[in-house]
């Protein structure tokens, strides 16, 4: 029933978004990520200032922030951390793809911010792999522009979390990848470690999809998400689902690395998929309205650059 309502919802997104015109979309992509971010980050402060920037705790949610073990955490406008990074790496692919424009920049640095904020260390990976791939996009000018502004403006929010809550966020990343070996990666490694278990019990077709929580309820007493899509889908649909799935994300990847090669507007799709991929290795989202959302942008963009084509070719479309 989940996988025919996400199938649903992509052909309703399709449909929707063949409505549009793409640069209404670009649009609304650069709308929505100005809103999604600084409402994020004002909730975010919000919450700390409820908290009286205390940090002590763990588990307390208050608005836009969630106390983990001591660490301030930014939920922003979500439930999770980790969510909120996966819904943003499409907005800050665009913003740092297209950084020509000030307000692009300027919302990269503003959606930087949030996602270090949330302090999620496979989020920070995604992120440095995101900013890496950003920078082979994009004339000389405005890769300097993208380095300086980066460094410019963690400097001052560095200070700013300083002066406030007397720790620098420096200091706080650095201390929360400390963390790795004493949590085992916030549990990951010890789920891990039993979803591979399962798997070699039944390697050719897994144990059914969506049915690791129920067997991890059964041998250890706790429901819980494997915190690795991949992994996930290995074990649950075994080696000839994991050939499937990995088939159809490669075919999707090179399809739209040979549309950038042809139009480099293509770019910052390719640096999304990717950004979603490497957080994929840490979240459970096989089935996700983002993920499918992003599809239905993928066909739609496709779509625009054959129109773009056919326009330079003095074509009929």
């Amino acid at each position: 029933m989940l996988r025919l309502s996400c199938l649903s919802f992509t052909f309703f997104c399709r449909y929707w978004l063949d409505q549009i015109k793409w640069k209404d979309i670009e649009w609304t992509i650069i709308i929505s990520g100005f809103v999604f971010n600084i409402l994020s980050l004002g909730y975010y402060v919000m919450g700390l200032v409820n908290l009286g920037f205390n940090m002590q705790g763990n588990g307390i949610r208050e608005m836009g922030v969630m106390i983990d073990r001591s660490f301030a955490r930014l939920l922003g406008l979500t439930n999770d951390p980790n969510i909120f990074v996966f819904i943003n790496m499409l907005f800050i692919a665009y913003f740092l793809t297209h950084r020509e424009k000030w307000w692009n920049l300027l919302g990269g640095f503003i959606a930087i911010l949030c996602i270090v904020l949330t302090l999620s260390r496979g989020a920070i990976i995604s992120l440095i792999i995101v900013l890496a791939l950003c920078l082979l996009v994009g004339s000389m000018k405005s890769k300097l522009m993208l380095i300086l502004g980066s460094i410019g403006f963690f400097l001052i929010a560095n200070f700013f979390f300083d002066q406030f809550m007397e720790v620098s966020l420096w200091e706080l990343m650095m201390e929360r990848f400390g963390t790795v070996g004493e949590d085992g990666g916030s549990g990951r490694f010890d789920i891990w470690t039993d979803g591979l278990a399962y798997f070699m019990d039944k390697p050719l077709l897994g144990i059914g999809s969506f049915n690791f929580q129920f067997y991890h309820a059964f041998s250890a007493g706790k429901a819980i998400f494997m915190h690795n899509s991949f992994l996930e889908i290995l074990v649950e649909t075994g080696i000839v689902g994991m050939i499937l799935y990995a088939v159809a994300i490669i075919a999707i990847l090179w399809t739209l690395v040979q549309a950038a090669i042809e139009d480099r507007e293509q770019w910052w799709l390719v640096i999304t998929l990717i950004g979603y991929l490497s957080m994929m290795t840490s979240l459970s989202l096989v089935l996700n309205e983002i993920f499918f959302f992003f599809f239905a942008l993928v066909a739609r963009s496709l779509k625009e650059k054959e129109a773009n084509i056919g326009r330079r070719k003095g074509w009929r479309i």
